[in-house]
């Protein structure tokens, strides 16, 4: 193999290949692991690997650009790895395969094996569908806008495969045939409230289908038999739910259907009642999507960011907040990982949030392109946890799975330098002003100051935030990287800027001190004392 470069990164070398891509090798010369287009590169010739300040690491490539690799285990799937399509509106997990909706494409499943398209037999190909459940005998439950419930019914069957006629082995094959659920079927008195179906939750023998704007129906699965009962239950305004427009389900331990609408109403229905939460927020803003986990429901909005209920006591409700904020307050999916970590999807990405025992927010971890979430804007509901405790995300962009890692996250400390000061529309160049640490003189004339200030962030640039003060308390954060001043009295000044990043962590602040000098008075020492017992006079 032909060798270009060695870099040491974290004990270990990094060795840059022509034609093999990269290989690690600890210090005993044992290789850890190869990097190569197997694994996500488009070419194998390497040229030159290096480490920033921030743990990025980067690789130079012969003909296939640079990449960064990041601390975060995403993993992307879109039409160049064999999706019918990049938009994913639902994702849901059953007998280690990952069930998806590709766009107007179909349901595609994912397994170890391959990425496997199965709907576009079945005369599905240009409807959506924006929620998949399975029962307890893996049927998978597509519903879809427009033709109601498909389901994929899975039936075991003895096939005997011979190799010699002598030799006979019999093994279980798995095959799916399908029928409909629409409004018109026989395998329901009157068929569903509606064909356009937005969320399917089952537990145990019980089917829970809420419509887009025609309520909520329930109705019994026979796993035994694998039929469906002809009865059901109907729900909708006039059982109670003040809005119809349902955009989540859930049941809780106790055998509750939890709703959520979009005017910001939750309710619940249990032996046969329904008890509706009219615009629990006290605000009508619509609520996306409710996880429920221990006795608490968290609900996320659309523009007003999470909250968290009782669910014993609904009205009992509170915001989410704490030492820091998510990156948006439209909220489209929540999960909790293995950790009690909440994730939460928005259009710009997704959070990572810590919560304390008080479920405040402790901490939280942003993720977006630069982190290797390509994705981006997330679609509602559509999250999943599977059984290995990997999330898988649909997006607008593809799918996108995010494997857990022992590795810690590195926060890095942000450095702020001053990128420019301009007296009276002047750029001070006669001193290096990032090292000057005198009181610079001013003229009286001189009373316009101009600073410009940066922080850089490789991962985050658009995260940096900064905050100022001259003689006084510090501005409120905001992105803005410079500040003037104009029309300044004759006084001693200190100005102090500081920045923080995407993690709130705070650079060390930054100083310029100047002297105005008054109109009046040109002797120093006299103005000194002139300030002095101006103050005193006027304290």
């Amino acid at each position: 193999k032909e060798i270009h470069h060695i870099s040491l990164i974290n004990g270990n070398y990094w060795v840059s290949t022509n034609n093999n891509g990269i290989i690690i090798i600890d210090q005993r010369f044992k290789i850890l692991r190869t990097i190569n287009q197997e694994n996500g590169l488009a070419v194998n010739q390497i040229k030159s690997i290096l480490k920033d300040k921030q743990e990025n690491i980067w690789i130079a490539t012969s003909g296939g650009g640079l990449y960064k690799l990041t601390q975060n285990n995403f993993q992307h799937y879109d039409k160049n790895a064999g999706l019918k399509a990049n938009r994913i509106y639902a994702v849901h997990e059953v007998d280690n395969e990952i069930w998806i909706s590709n766009a107007e494409k179909g349901v595609v499943k994912i397994n170890s094996l391959r990425i496997e398209p199965v709907f576009e037999d079945f005369g599905y190909i240009n409807k959506k569908s924006k929620t998949i459940a399975s029962d307890t005998n893996k049927n998978i439950w597509v519903g879809t806008e427009g033709k109601g419930i498909l389901i994929f019914k899975k039936v075991t069957s003895d096939t005997i495969y011979t190799e010699e006629i002598s030799k006979v082995d019999l093994l279980e094959e798995t095959l799916f045939t399908n029928y409909r659920l629409e409004t018109d079927t026989l395998l329901i008195s009157d068929g569903l409230p509606s064909n356009w179906i937005k969320k399917i939750k089952i537990k145990d023998n019980s089917v829970w289908v809420a419509s887009y704007s025609s309520g909520i129906v329930n109705f019994t699965y026979d796993a035994t038999t694998n039929e469906i009962s002809q009865e059901k239950e109907y729900y909708g305004t006039q059982e109670g739910i003040k809005d119809l427009y349902v955009n989540d389900l859930e049941i809780d331990s106790k055998g509750r259907t939890w709703y959520a609408t979009r005017s910001g109403n939750i309710g619940y229905i249990y032996n046969n009642k329904v008890r509706d939460y009219y615009r629990i927020l006290e605000k009508n803003i619509a609520i996306n999507t409710l996880l429920i986990k221990d006795q608490n429901i968290y609900l996320g909005t659309l523009g007003d960011g999470i909250w968290i209920a009782n669910l014993e006591n609904p009205k009992e409700i509170k915001q989410l907040n704490g030492t820091k904020n998510l990156n948006s307050n439209n909220i489209y999916q929540l999960i909790f990982d293995n950790e009690n970590n909440l994730w939460a999807g928005t259009e710009k990405g997704v959070n990572k949030i810590v919560l304390d025992q008080n479920n405040s927010i402790s901490d939280v971890f942003y993720f977006d392109r630069s982190d290797g979430f390509l994705g981006i804007e997330t679609c509602l509901n559509a999250i999943n946890k599977d059984i290995e405790g990997n999330i898988w995300f649909g997006t607008m962009n593809g799918l996108t799975k995010y494997i857990p890692s022992t590795n810690p996250f590195i926060k890095i400390q942000p450095t702020i330098g001053f990128e420019k000061i301009e007296i009276a529309y002047q750029a001070l160049d006669s001193i290096n002003i990032n090292q000057y640490s005198k009181v610079l003189q001013l003229k009286p004339t001189q009373n316009h100051l101009s600073f410009q200030f940066k922080s850089v962030d490789i991962n985050h640039p658009k995260g940096i935030e900064y905050r100022w003060k001259l003689n006084g308390e510090f501005s409120p954060w905001s992105n803005k990287d410079f500040i003037d001043f104009a029309n300044l009295d004759a006084d001693t000044y200190e100005f102090i800027v500081q920045s923080r990043n995407i993690d709130w962590i705070e650079s060390d602040p930054i100083t310029f001190n100047f002297l105005l000098k008054n109109l009046y008075l040109k002797n120093h020492g006299l103005y000194v004392l002139y300030m002095v017992v101006s103050r005193l006079f006027y304290s």
